[in-house]
This record gives C-alpha cells, sequence and structure tokens, in this order.
C-alpha cells in the first residue's frame, strides 16, 4: 500500500493543485459536532495492538436470519444496519424466503451485535422497493432462481444540517442467478427519510434509471461522503476506482448533474473519458468513507475504512485531507475468520459509533461466508492514540 508521508506535516501538506474545495479542517472542537468533538488523533502509520470479533450481528426477533453487507447508516441520530442478501427462517426453523436488501435499527449503539427489524413479518420486505419491471422479471425466471437485486453497497449522506432525518441511498440494481453474480444495472438513489419512532422508508426516484452510462464507472457504488456542499462519490472501472461529485442542491439522480475529479487534479463538468480521470483509492474493494474532524494524521478529517477485492479480510484504512486525497492507505490486519480461518471475508465497513474512539477503538464488521447464507460480523479495532496537536 502507498504511504504520502509529507502530506501529514501540517494541515495544508499534501494538498494537490486543482482542488478547489480543499480546505483544511478546523481545529476548533465547536465547529464538529457535538459527539465528534473532542477527539484524539490516531498515530500514523498506525500502531495496531489488537483485531478482535464481537459477535454475529443478530436479529433481535429471535429468528435466524443469515445475511451479508452490514453498512451502517446515521439518520435523524438514529443508528441502523444496511443488508444486501437476508434468509430469513421462522422460530421454528423453516425458511420463508430471501429479501435481496433489507433495514434493520440498532436499538442501542453500545450493542451493536443487536439490530431489530421494524415489521410483523418473518420475511422481511425489501427496504428499497422493487419496481414494477423487478418484480416481473423476478416470476418469469423463479424456476431459474435469477432476481433482481438492489445491494447497499454505496452508502448514504444525510441532508444538512446533521440529524435532518432525510438524505439520499446510492445502490445498485444487478441479478443474481442462483448463486452467481449476473449483469448490473447501474447505480441508482433512493429518497431516504426518519418516519415515527424507528421506521426509516426508502422512495425510489421517478423515473427510476440508471445515473451513468454503462461505459462510466459507476459512481457511487463504492462509497459517498459529502464535504462542502457536494456528495462526492466513487465508483470503479476494470478495478480501477474514481471520483464525481454532485451538489447537495442538485438533483443527484440525474448524471447531467455530476462533475468528475480529473487526473490533472480538477473537477469537470463534462465527462473527459476514463482515460483521463484521476484514480482515487484504487485500492479499495468495498468499504466506506467518513467524515470525522480532526482525528487523522495532521488533523485530516477523511478516513477511509475497508477491504480490497480479493476477499482475504485485509483490512484497509486510509485518511486524507479532502475525499479525492492524496490517500495515505495502510493494511491494519485481517479480520478473524468466524465459522472458519479459510473463509472469505469482505464488504467491511467502520461503524465509529459503536466505541469509544478517544481510548483508540473502532467498530467494524464484515461478511463472512462461512455458513450458508453469510454472516455479517461485529469487530472491534484497538490502536494507537494521541493528542492533537
Amino acid at each position: 500500500m502507498h504511504k504520502v508521508k509529507s502530506m501529514f506535516k501540517n494541515n495544508h501538506g499534501g494538498h494537490s493543485a486543482g482542488h478547489s474545495d480543499n480546505s483544511a479542517p478546523s481545529s476548533n472542537p465547536s465547529s464538529a459536532p457535538a459527539h465528534d468533538a473532542p477527539r484524539k488523533r490516531i498515530t500514523w502509520p498506525p500502531k495496531v495492538q489488537n483485531i478482535e470479533t464481537v459477535g454475529e450481528v443478530i436479529d433481535t426477533r429471535g429468528c435466524n436470519c443469515p445475511r451479508d453487507i452490514g453498512r451502517s447508516i446515521e439518520i435523524g441520530n438514529q443508528h441502523f444496519y444496511l443488508f444486501g442478501d437476508a434468509y430469513h427462517f421462522d422460530k421454528k426453523g423453516d425458511f420463508c424466503g430471501v429479501s435481496n436488501n433489507s433495514v434493520a435499527h440498532v436499538p442501542n449503539p453500545n450493542e451493536p451485535c443487536k439490530s431489530n427489524y421494524c415489521c410483523s413479518e418473518t420475511k422481511v420486505p425489501p427496504f428499497i422497493p422493487q419496481t414494477a419491471e423487478e418484480k416481473a422479471f423476478d416470476e418469469q425466471h423463479k424456476d431459474e432462481n435469477w432476481r433482481k437485486t438492489c445491494w447497499p453497497f454505496g452508502g448514504f449522506v444525510e441532508d444538512e444540517p446533521k440529524g435532518s432525518g432525510n438524505g439520499w441511498l446510492y445502490f445498485d440494481v444487478a441479478e443474481a442467478h442462483g448463486g452467481e453474480q449476473g449483469p448490473n444495472h447501474g447505480v441508482r438513489v433512493a429518497r431516504i427519510s426518519l418516519q415515527s419512532g424507528h421506521h426509516v422508508k426508502a422512495e425510489r426516484t421517478t423515473p427510476d434509471e440508471r445515473i451513468f452510462p454503462k461505459e462510466y464507472p459507476q459512481f457511487g457504488h463504492k462509497a459517498v461522503v459529502s464535504s462542502d456542499g457536494y456528495i462526492h462519490c466513487l465508483g470503479s472501472v476494470e478495478m480501477q476506482n474514481y471520483m464525481a461529485r454532485v451538489s447537495t442542491s442538485s438533483d443527484p439522480s440525474k448524471g447531467s448533474n455530476y462533475e468528475y475529479w480529473t487526473k490533472d487534479g480538477n473537477w469537470t463538468k463534462d465527462f473527459p473519458g476514463v482515460e483521463n480521470l484521476g484514480q482515487v483509492l484504487s485500492e479499495l474493494g468495498q468499504g466506506a468513507i467518513v467524515k470525522m474532524p480532526g482525528c487523522g494524521p495532521g488533523g485530516c478529517s477523511f478516513m477511509m475504512l475497508g477491504c480490497n477485492n480479493f476477499g482475504d479480510g485485509n483490512i484497509l484504512m486510509g485518511w486524507a485531507f479532502t475525499p479525492t486525497g492524496p490517500w495515505s492507505v495502510e493494511t491494519l490486519g485481517k479480520a478473524p475468520g468466524f465459522f472458519k480461518p479459510d473463509a472469505m471475508r469482505y464488504a467491511i465497513f467502520p461503524h465509529v459509533w459503536a466505541y469509544d474512539w478517544n481510548a483508540g477503538q473502532l467498530g467494524f464488521s464484515w461478511s463472512d461466508n462461512g455458513q450458508m447464507g453469510g454472516a455479517v460480523v461485529q469487530g472491534r479495532i484497538t490502536f494507537q492514540v494521541e493528542d492533537a496537536s
């Protein structure tokens, strides 16, 4: 993994020419949300003391529910897990069906292994609703076990101010052909809103179309993060990652509203061709970019935690002053095998709300395929932190 040693010398180090939105993070704790301040900084390169398994993220209703992805979102100051395929069994152990995506509330952030589906059905309905065309596809191909899926890999951005209870979720529409991955039909967005109690609602945009042509990187497939009035969207083509952005005052379902980060270090409204895009975090296969004001080395504020494209359980962490980088990325170690040591471990995501950052603790999860249907497993990384200076 590459290291950008000079970028953390001061709050302006490592900024590339053309970063029009690359303002340095404020050193004033009051500029960050109250629960984010004050915070200590991670030492860099990181000094990892322990990577431990906490347990499987379970359904508190008492039903067996193998599932994957397990990205967490915060909306209206409530925490939720977003899952991909979830295989639902009733309390007698009988299989009731599969949901291609679902959402579960975290009743107590101090107990990150407990999640609650806020519905009465044993087979949980999909959080991102299917269109009529997707339902028809499933019916037409049910004997072949083909499905249209809405997998929420990309992530969620809440509207300002924080806690507003509304925002945008980026997800992929794809096909699952039995246990094999079928064609991907592109990234879309859904409008998310916090309802009464602990219920969240997802609404598809109209018309429901892929945001970017299939020859473009599918921006928003890898990760999204909000900064300086823009939603920054990481996407890939041929295992190389690139970035686009859209103003938070614009409609993110329209590809014409996006700008693209070029290899010259500038934003351009016109798509310049993949060969002229600037690579960003191409190490990252799956993961998240999180804004953590002043918590990174040198006081930088953007943290990446995730994994590579190979399912080997390696945990990647990176830090940068801006979403476009430059990024300094290190491998922290491996996610432990939950069911067996050689199981594939993928979809690694951070959960910064689960433990005490000031004590050098970071919650994370991975999807473990050591059992049929998989499992989302919660872990904890302990590392060295230092006072901000």
